[in-house]
């Protein structure tokens, strides 16, 4: 239902009033708001990857690439050139991954590690 309002022009507020009266009207068990939940998080996020242009994927990838370097050099201090030049050709999904695994990372050869079994 929600695809379909999207689909249809609703704005994510029309949506979002449509649902506070259903919930009003007729509440959802946990399980069934969460399935929701999760779908409707897939389905906004698919929806919003389509209307990146390659100009604004190549910036948010440089941006991303950025950040990482820059928490790298201030946790290890200088940075491996050639490393530089790994993390400048990930992907913007390789990117998210990194980003979300850097913290565990105890020295420059846990990075080199997650390189080697990530990079394409």
């Amino acid at each position: 239902m929600t695809r379909k309002l999207y689909e249809r022009g609703y704005t994510k507020q029309q949506v979002l009033s449509l649902y506070r009266l259903i919930d009003w009207v007729l509440a959802m068990s946990k399980e069934m708001e969460l399935a929701f939940e999760e779908k409707l998080l897939a389905y906004e996020k698919e929806t919003s990857m389509l209307h990146i242009t390659s100009a604004e994927r190549i910036g948010i990838e440089k941006g991303q690439t950025s950040l990482i370097i820059r928490m790298l050099k201030r946790r290890w201090g200088a940075m491996d050139p050639e490393l530089e030049v790994r993390l400048s050709r990930l992907s913007l999904a390789q990117l998210e991954s990194l980003g979300e695994t850097l913290m565990d990372f105890r020295d420059p050869s846990d990075l080199q590690r997650w390189l080697d079994d990530n990079a394409n």
